[in-house]
């Protein structure tokens, strides 16, 4: 396996699915501030191989549509959809958060973990307006990514996943939301958690944890494993999740 490999494949690679700074407990917090509803209207933007949106539509029967970039992902998507029988229930399209092809006030809820961090600030801006555009007045946008404690970590992370990224401060964060038309509502934040043990076994649970954990140590593997280990395991990066609301 290439040491160049971008971090979040390599990570699916080993075995982790839910690739999320602060685990999949952070996400079911998210989603509990959201209070869904069955009649409620969610898109999920990134959403990989379909782990969350299955889970919210299995869980509240509400209208849940999701997209993403990466063919492999959606064709991976689809075909967890169709094994579950959800491929009427659940749509999922090839579409670019910075240009959503819904019309606007469409969605109740916009989920979007573990990508914001990855796109340059005019990205950023054009992605939040955007998800501003197709939620209703009063909608929620639930975002789950990385916060830093100041800029010294930015270079060693993007490094240690092979890619640029452009994390921000929990106060650069709050600000992206609140000048582009939303007030944030709650937010929770903590030590960065992707390589944590404990949440890679409750995520993935213990058997697949183990495998997760022979493969980082396979030669092949062991290098740039070391390197995200040490990167994120530094003070100065946590988790942040945050629910704002369309004012």
């Amino acid at each position: 396996m290439s040491s160049r490999i971008l971090g979040h494949t390599f990570m699916k690679n080993l075995g982790r699915t839910k690739l999320r700074p602060g685990g999949g407990v952070t996400t079911k917090w998210l989603l509990n501030e959201a209070n869904i509803q069955p009649n409620s209207k969610i898109l999920e933007v990134a959403c990989n191989h379909a782990d969350n949106i299955i889970g919210i539509y299995n869980e509240y029967k509400c209208d849940v549509k999701a997209i993403d970039l990466d063919d492999e992902a959606l064709q991976e998507c689809r075909q967890n959809l169709n094994l579950l029988g959800f491929e009427k229930e659940i749509e999922v399209f090839n579409m670019d958060a910075k240009d959503l092809k819904f019309p606007y006030a469409t969605f109740d809820i916009v989920i979007n973990e573990a990508m914001l961090t990855m796109l340059n600030p005019n990205d950023k801006k054009r992605a939040v307006l955007e998800y501003h555009r197709v939620l209703k007045q009063g909608g929620l946008l639930l975002t789950h990514d990385i916060a830093i404690v100041d800029s010294s970590i930015k270079k060693e992370l993007s490094q240690s996943v092979n890619m640029n990224t452009y994390p921000l401060t929990k106060e650069d964060w709050f600000l992206l939301f609140e000048s582009n038309g939303f007030k944030v509502q709650s937010f929770k934040m903590g030590r960065f958690l992707l390589l944590d043990k404990e949440t890679i076994i409750k995520d993935e649970g213990a058997i697949n944890a183990a495998k997760f954990y022979k493969n980082a140590q396979k030669e092949e593997n062991k290098e740039q494993f070391a390197k995200m280990l040490k990167a994120t395991s530094n003070e100065n990066i946590n988790y942040i999740a945050i629910v704002s609301k369309k004012i």
